[in-house]
């Protein structure tokens, strides 16, 4: 039944992290005004907290189902979701900023915003391939 939960979570997690960096990525490509960067701190949130489901959930399911011989397609997929986190830090620090000039009243200085773009980008296409290593980590297993 845990395995069930952990399964199920990690995929919705994987939902709403596409979804969400996928409005993030659209928004910053976006001249900033305070609607926008409302929404752009919502999906930012989104983000955060699907990056977090994701990381417990994928740890619980390694605790409770560890694959039985570690593939290439393991290895790949941690890597990845490395390559996700990683400037997840520039990220954070940069709309931190954007918040904190929000909450002052001024807008954000835009040339951070191609780089956030890029990066989250990076980040979408990185969790598609981060699904499909994860279905061949499985189907590989059970074949």
């Amino acid at each position: 039944m845990l395995l069930w939960l952990s399964a199920s979570l990690h995929l919705l997690a994987l939902g709403f992290g596409l979804a969400a960096i996928a409005i993030r990525s659209r928004l910053l490509g976006q001249i900033p005004d305070p609607a926008l960067l409302t929404r752009l701190f919502r999906a930012d949130n989104w983000w955060h907290l699907a990056l977090a489901l994701w990381l417990l959930s994928g740890g619980a399911l390694l605790a409770l189902a560890p694959p039985a011989h570690p593939s290439p397609w393991l290895y790949l997929k941690l890597a990845l979701f490395l390559l996700i986190l990683l400037p997840e830090w520039h990220c954070c620090k940069v709309l931190r900023q954007w918040r904190e000039r929000q909450a002052r009243s001024r807008l954000p200085a835009p040339g951070d915003a191609g780089l956030l773009t890029l990066i989250s980008q990076w980040q979408l296409l990185a969790s598609v391939l981060c699904l499909f290593a994860a279905t061949a980590v499985r189907l590989f297993q059970i074949s």
